[in-house]
């Protein structure tokens, strides 16, 4: 209910939505040791393990996605209204659920930060936000729209900012997490976690969108998308390369 958000914009969000989804899908399955027995995850489950819990959760997501989008194609808008709040929890629970996979890798000290989940919390709305600017250039329904959601990518690009500080300016538990850190902030990774993740991904995308001009906007709608690729890159693969033993 903030703004003037329309239709256009939920069916939209939805349709994307879906489609990052199905990719996401495709990915776990292929990630596997026996993708051909994917199902297993679904219908012997372990409950512990965060590999089904995000299974399950994705599953839902998609399900809600669903029927929001046949519901709003077929205007059935008092039941699409009900399901505004589910989609909501959902789509939390999937932008999060990896934070808490990578928890479970107990040998890598550096994913077991909590600041991992409200990082990719923030990223979520932050490339949502930064995905439906971009797609507002070729569904003009959406266009009136782009105040908000302007003003939310800038939202998100100042919180994003404010944890990378944090996480980068604080010292970690363990020895490994600290070398995991150090290699982020002033080794390997360093030239592209301050030029691209904190340049390109958040201090110019900020610096567009407070000058206010709707082509900067497209801009640092681009530049946020590059930026958070190169930031979920260096999370992955910095503490990977710490040795176990």
């Amino acid at each position: 209910g903030i703004g003037n958000q329309s239709s256009a914009v939920g069916l939209s969000a939805v349709i994307v939505a879906l489609v990052f989804i199905g990719f996401t899908g495709v990915l776990l399955v292929i990630d596997l040791d026996r993708p051909e027995r994917f199902y297993y995850v679904l219908i012997r489950p372990q409950w512990r393990s965060w590999l089904t819990r995000g299974a399950y959760i994705i599953t839902g997501y998609s399900i809600l996605l669903t029927l929001w989008a046949v519901a709003d194609i077929f205007g059935v808008t008092g039941f699409r209204d009900y399901l505004h709040w589910p989609i909501i929890v959902f789509a939390v629970l999937t932008a999060i659920y990896t934070g808490f996979l990578f928890a479970q890798a107990k040998g890598r000290d550096f994913w077991q930060d909590p600041a991992l989940v409200l990082q990719m919390l923030i990223h979520a709305v932050s490339a949502g936000s930064a995905a439906l600017l971009l797609l507002s250039l070729m569904l003009p329904s959406i266009g009136f729209d782009r105040t908000l959601l302007a003003r939310t990518l800038l939202g998100g690009l100042i919180v994003s900012a404010l944890v990378l500080a944090f996480e980068l300016g604080t010292s970690h538990p363990t020895q490994d997490a600290e070398r995991a850190k150090n290699s982020i902030a002033r080794g390997l990774f360093a030239p592209l976690t301050w030029l691209g993740v904190a340049g390109v991904g958040l201090l110019f995308p900020i610096l567009l969108i407070s000058i206010g001009s709707s082509l900067l906007v497209m801009i640092a709608a681009v530049m946020t998308l590059a930026g958070l690729f190169l930031h979920e890159h260096i999370w992955v693969r910095a503490p990977q390369l710490i040795p176990l033993s």
